[in-house]
């Protein structure tokens, strides 16, 4: 580290920051504050739980003195390149990226503790860059997130080192730094107005995480410009393109990106209707249609046929990366593992076996493997099976020469088995595979279900197979919802056989975040509902609130309930709460006086008192429990 009070220099003489061994490139950044102490993120990608790349906190007391820097090895956040702010007000602010998304989370404790903002997953950013000039990049990497401040310390722009999918060089190796504005309140105001007055039955087009724009068509005797339509678009979060339908049309039509729940995905809605301005092109007033799947669409999901599990310790949840095979020291209750179990084409035989070991240690009392519904992976036995088979093309998307499309796997070796198909689920046979594949990988007493990965399907993470296979914005609608109907076949047929998918709990990948201070009653009133006692619930450990996140977990669950992490999260996470022995439920949530919440076990009276922040768990612990 070096510093001057100018670019121009004089710099004082470098001196090494403590790191970490091994030695690694830790992406260390930071915030300098008023006392002259220093508090940022460095990150870890040793490769190691809870994921190839974790943040972590890093403290000093002078931030000259490299003998107070405090690298601390508590996980915080996954991904990297973190830069962060501190707001005019005094909040902590962080942006990281992985590939070409990025992610926003802050701190509320003056940067000790981080987390991801809980709408939309954080996800700040995405592939698709709408530039000045009307042109659309779709972009492989948006690395190095850097966050441009104006003289108040607002937030005014973001950078970033891109690489763009198309026209990337002889090599692949083009780059260049983008810098992206940050919309504001006045830029959107000024572009809806713009747009002119519009039809009442597009106005509500709200939907959680997200606005769909399709539809959104001026008054019929008013005809939009092309600069209108692109106005409204560059004010809109979350859309890369709009262009106008052309003369004789009164309605924008999309071509872009839209976020909705935090995913990136094409718009699926076509041009406008041409003859009637009542139409909205498939999306029909108040939303668009209900996706087919209830991992997606915000239904709750059929529970599992499990038998009540009310023991707290049998009720914790991790996921780790299976790197051969996880070792946890804690007892959990449901283990579901990531893939790398095997590197040899035997992954589904290998996590079997790994499930085995755990539950023979008493380390899992059920255990989930891991599958794709996106991609078409060939160390996956089952799925290798099917691409192997030269009758089954398909059953994947294809070059527009016939040819399966097929890309290299990159994240791991899985000798010789890492290159991968993308499944199309449009065909009913492939869906009807899948399905009685995965259950028969499930088949084992040994194995509870499966991680169903990228339940929506293309392009998720893959934007730039779209164009690759020749897919239309039709074609992309049509297969995410074969897709997500393919999961919700899936779901069913598990909860028939006995077994159950993750993403069924209603957390996506994760697991459901749980109250707060700000949001603790209106939270907890939600989750008090009697009839919510049916719905299975995985709610997300607060470690630095165990006691509040505990309570609450006890005050709500129904019969199927788990506490714990979702992608990625590892045996470091265990908590000494866990071991909470409370017994059974004598009854539900009740609320009383207003805020406090409680219900009563047959150990005791679980609380959590949402005014005063305070949980009170009056119940027997057993002893600290390590194989």
């Amino acid at each position: 580290m070096s510093w001057a009070a100018s670019a121009r220099g004089p710099w004082a003489p470098p001196v090494l920051i403590p790191s970490v061994q091994p030695l690694i490139d830790t992406n260390l950044a930071g915030v300098i504050l008023a006392n002259d102490s220093f508090v940022g993120l460095w990150r870890d990608n040793s490769g190691k739980d809870p994921g190839p790349s974790a943040l972590h906190r890093c403290t000093a007391a002078n931030w000259r003195d490299p003998s107070t820097y405090v690298m601390d090895g508590a996980f915080q956040l996954n991904e990297e390149d973190p830069t962060v702010w501190v707001d005019k007000r005094g909040g902590f602010h962080v942006l990281t990226h992985s590939g070409c998304q990025g992610r926003h989370g802050f701190s509320a404790d003056g940067g000790l503790n981080w987390q991801y903002q809980q709408e939309g997953n954080g996800v700040a950013f995405g592939c698709g860059v709408r530039l000045g000039n009307g042109t659309l990049v779709k972009t492989r990497r948006r690395e190095r997130p850097h966050a441009v401040l104006d003289a108040e310390g607002r937030l005014v722009a973001v950078t970033s080192a891109v690489q763009p999918v198309e026209g990337g060089g002889a090599n692949g190796d083009l780059t260049f730094t983008l810098a992206v504005p940050v919309r504001t309140a006045a830029a959107r105001n000024a572009a809806l107005t713009a747009m002119g007055p519009l039809l009442p039955h597009t106005q509500a087009l709200q939907q959680p995480g997200g606005v769909c724009l399709n539809g959104r068509c001026v008054d019929a005797g008013k005809t939009p410009t092309a600069d209108a339509c692109a106005a409204l678009c560059s004010a809109t979060p979350w859309c890369s393109g709009m262009t106008w339908a052309g003369p004789g049309n009164n309605c924008c039509q999309l071509d872009c990106y839209l976020r909705y729940d935090g995913v990136f995905q094409p718009a699926t809605c076509g041009a406008c209707d041409q003859t009637s301005a009542n139409k909205t092109s498939g999306w029909v007033p108040g939303g668009p249609p209900l996706a087919p799947s209830c991992a997606t669409n915000g239904r709750p999901c059929p529970p599992p046929n499990w038998a009540p599990e009310w023991n707290l310790t049998r009720s914790t949840a991790v996921q780790p990366w299976c790197r051969d095979a996880f070792t946890p020291a804690h007892p959990w209750g449901l283990v579901s593992l990531a893939w790398d179990c095997s590197e040899d084409g035997a992954e589904e035989a290998a996590t079997v076996a790994v499930c085995a070991d755990l539950k023979a240690r008493g380390v899992a009392t059920r255990c989930f493997m891991y599958h794709n519904q996106e991609l078409a992976l060939r160390w996956l036995e089952s799925q290798r099976a099917a691409l192997d088979d030269g009758g089954n093309a398909g059953w994947f998307l294809r070059w527009p020469n016939g040819t399966v499309y097929t890309e290299p796997e990159t994240s791991r070796a899985h000798g010789g088995y890492e290159a991968q198909a993308f499944w199309d689920f449009r065909n009913t046979t492939a869906s009807s595979y899948f399905v009685k594949s995965v259950l028969a990988a499930l088949s084992s007493p040994y194995v509870d279900g499966t991680f169903a990965d990228d339940v929506d399907g293309v392009p998720d993470e893959h934007p730039w197979v779209v164009n690759r296979t020749n897919l239309t914005a039709a074609d992309v609608q049509a297969l995410r919802r074969a897709t997500q109907a393919t999961n919700m076949a899936l779901i069913n047929a598990s909860v028939a056989a006995g077994k159950y998918v993750w993403q069924a709990f209603g957390a996506g990948d994760g697991a459901t975040r749980g109250p707060a201070p700000a949001t603790c009653a209106a939270w907890m009133r939600e989750r008090c509902a009697p009839e919510r006692q049916g719905e299975p619930l995985l709610q997300q450990h607060d470690a630095a609130a165990a006691n509040q996140s505990v309570a609450a977990f006890l005050v709500v669950r129904g019969p199927i309930g788990l506490l714990g992490w979702g992608w990625y999260s590892n045996d470091k996470n265990w908590d000494r709460a866990f071991l909470l022995q409370p017994g059974t439920p004598e009854g539900l949530c009740k609320e009383g006086p207003t805020g406090v919440f409680s219900r009563k076990w047959s150990a005791g009276v679980a609380a959590l008192d949402c005014n005063a922040w305070v949980a009170d768990l009056p119940f027997p612990s057993l002893p600290e429990w390590r194989v």
